[in-house]
């Protein structure tokens, strides 16, 4: 269960393109107060959404390596089992770690990524959160649903929007690990009534020949 868990949560690592890009472009030009200077970021939604499109299409096919160009190489990602990945270097060992054919224990992933509002801007800083929905298919042949919820931190340096960080969240109440673990406990304290309902009546009857 710890292993499905980390592969779970860890899985979410390929979306993080995705959650840097989830800013939706409104129709009519988006402005920011920087310093008390408005400053029209309409061309940096643009920009985000495209990312977006492109990132989702990406973890859909499979082409997890196509995501490393969103990610700063200094980027850090906190995964919802706690661990951490300080640099591409480790997201990208996660990742194969996740894959790998001879002990992974994941097929593929289908994710798709919304921003809760509009992505904030600090001049060459963004922050952004919302909300990612992912299908896990297992080796095993488990299929799974897991909701997430995401925040990130871009900054923009020399014309480019990359990630720096990364932070993923779960319902700890509500989740299909704790569904399934629900779902075999009633189970097995059924059985457990069942069985000691048996084994009642059948030692009275035993004892009454007995008498």
């Amino acid at each position: 269960m710890k292993k499905v868990a980390l592969f779970l949560t860890g899985i979410t690592l390929f979306t993080s393109a995705s959650l840097m890009v989830s800013a939706q472009t409104a129709a009519t030009p988006v402005v920011t107060k920087v310093a008390d200077v408005a400053v029209d970021r309409t061309a940096d939604h643009n920009t985000l959404r495209a990312m977006l499109i492109d990132a989702e299409k990406a973890i859909n096919e499979g082409r997890f390596n196509d995501l490393e160009k969103y990610l700063d190489p200094n980027v850090t990602v906190v995964y919802q089992n706690a661990e951490v990945a300080d640099g591409l270097a480790e997201t990208k060992a996660f990742q194969e770690r996740i894959f790998n054919k001879s002990n992974g224990v994941l097929k593929g992933i289908s994710s798709k990524v919304t921003a809760d509002k509009l992505t904030k801007f600090y001049g060459d800083t963004a922050i952004a959160y919302g909300t990612s929905l992912d299908h896990y298919s297992f080796v095993g042949g488990l299929e799974m649903d897991l909701t997430s919820k995401w925040t990130t931190t871009l900054v923009k340096e020399n014309g480019v929007w990359k990630v720096v960080s990364l932070t993923f969240t779960s319902n700890l109440f509500e989740n299909p690990l704790l569904a399934n673990a629900k779902a075999s406990a009633k189970y097995f304290g059924f059985g457990g009534l069942v069985a000691g309902l048996l084994i009642g009546f059948f030692g009275v009857r035993f004892f009454r020949k007995k008498k």
